[in-house]
């Protein structure tokens, strides 16, 4: 994973995560689509990498590592669901090839919206 591994300023932190739009082959002619992906479940993004390594054929991958793998390490023993899902829109936010994909909120429960400020 250390050659897609990159570092991204968080409000302050080095957030480490990994470009992975180089990671398969891909149609030339084709326009990939950003997507990004994030592992709810505590497990790394290499161990999805049969995964990924199929799903980027079509898609320009990224991934926000987990807290625990920045550069940066956390100084809480533990963040809660709604600390991780605004750490997550701000990379969102801040990684440029994501500017418009979608995300949920687990801050605000009750709407799904976009990087743009739409809601649905």
């Amino acid at each position: 994973m250390q050659t897609f591994e990159r570092i991204i300023d968080l409000e302050g932190k080095n957030a480490r995560y990994y470009d992975l739009s180089d990671l398969g082959q891909k149609d030339k002619n084709a326009k990939s689509i950003p997507a990004h992906f994030y592992g709810g479940n505590g497990f790394a993004a290499g161990v999805y990498m049969p995964l990924l390594s199929k799903l980027s054929a079509r898609f320009d991958i990224s991934s926000l590592a987990m807290r625990g793998y920045w550069q940066d390490l956390p100084t809480l023993k533990k963040l809660t669901r709604e600390q991780d899902a605004e750490v997550l829109i701000a990379f969102l936010e801040k990684n440029t090839r994501q500017t418009c994909g979608r995300y949920w909120s687990f801050s605000r429960r009750d709407r799904h919206g976009d990087c743009c400020g739409q809601t649905s």
